[in-house]
């Protein structure tokens, strides 16, 4: 990857703001002034997008250090078009602040939305959800702990790892069963989402899974069903658009699998951030 990623303080990586003068040097306001000629960009939104743009640069980062393990043309492609995006939202970013426009925050959030898409695209692959997982907190380290709620399914003991960044990344929050695997990688900017997962699974039979997406929501939103194997693809998936309300998403398993613990994953992508949450269903013998 040609760009790395650079420090939140880096002066190559952040606009410039104007050097305040000293006191001394302030003078009594005008009278009247007249209305700048051209729109004022808000520096708020363009710091919040750069730092979604840091963060995605180093999921990015962290992919590519699975590629010098394993190398995979598939996932190759998915990461330079995912650069492409991302970098296409920062010549917009830094174009705002040269030449502001009214339209500005509507194209990145376009390529943000494009990015979401590829980074979606690879995960009905078998190995992919580790894959990310790793690469989300690749640039972080735990900060503390914190009680959780018992599993769902084995009612096993569970603690929240808070996580922070040396790189002035995002803070994440994450949740691990001791039995059932990873349930919960989150961003401090997303909420949790409601998911409603079945009971139990039949072979050949559809399975309905409730989402509730918060409100303001915007992005994307998918669903996968996987066997217990990290190394084998999804039975089923589907991306929608993450509007804020209930959604209802219906995923069948082939007739063929033999009885196990399946997992459920929901993914939330917003503006250049991915959470992760996790569901174990089992799957039974067909009734």
């Amino acid at each position: 990857m040609t760009d790395r990623i650079r420090p939140l303080g880096h002066p190559a990586g952040r606009p410039r703001t104007a050097t305040p003068r000293p006191d001394s040097e302030i003078t009594p306001p005008a009278p009247a002034a007249r209305a700048a000629s051209r729109t004022q960009v808000d520096v708020d939104p363009l710091a919040r997008w750069r730092a979604r743009l840091d963060d995605a640069e180093a999921l990015e980062d962290g992919l590519h250090v699975s590629l010098d393990r394993r190398p995979d043309a598939d996932l190759s492609a998915c990461l330079q078009e995912m650069a492409s995006h991302r970098q296409a939202a920062l010549g917009t970013l830094l174009a705002a602040l040269r030449t502001p426009d009214r339209a500005w925050e509507d194209r990145i959030e376009q390529h943000s939305l494009n990015w979401g898409h590829a980074v979606l695209s690879i995960l009905s692959r078998g190995g992919t959800f580790s894959c990310q997982l790793i690469a989300s907190r690749a640039h972080h380290h735990t900060s503390h702990w914190s009680p959780a709620p018992a599993c769902g399914y084995c009612r096993a003991p569970r603690e929240y790892e808070h996580l922070t960044s040396p790189l002035g990344l995002t803070d994440r929050r994450t949740l691990r069963c001791p039995r059932c695997g990873p349930a919960l990688s989150l961003p401090a900017t997303l909420l949790l989402l409601d998911v409603g997962v079945p009971n139990a699974l039949f072979p050949g039979q559809p399975a309905d899974v409730h989402v509730t997406v918060p409100d303001r929501a915007r992005g994307l939103l998918a669903v996968h069903l996987r066997p217990h194997s990290t190394r084998r693809g999804s039975y089923d998936h589907a991306v929608l658009a993450a509007t804020p309300g209930r959604h209802t998403v219906t995923l069948t398993v082939p007739e063929e699998p033999l009885p196990e613990l399946d997992r459920l994953w929901a993914l939330y992508v917003d503006r250049f951030h991915l959470a992760y949450h996790q569901n174990r269903v089992p799957l039974l013998p067909q009734q």
